[in-house]
């Protein structure tokens, strides 16, 4: 959870840092990069909300 910490506190605070997309698309970078970590995240936090209704 460490990894997820600094996008969502630049998330929260409204200062913008840049998480580019990795330029190859594989196991390893899908698994260990934020942005496909961060963007995990979101869709989790979202399938969450949409099941609490």
């Amino acid at each position: 959870m460490t990894k997820l910490e600094e996008p969502f506190n630049t998330f929260w605070t409204g200062k913008d840092i840049d998480i580019g997309k990795p330029k190859k698309k594989n196991a390893s970078t899908q698994k260990n990069h934020p942005f496909y970590t961060l963007k995990k995240a979101i869709q989790d936090e979202v399938k969450k909300t949409n099941l609490d209704r």
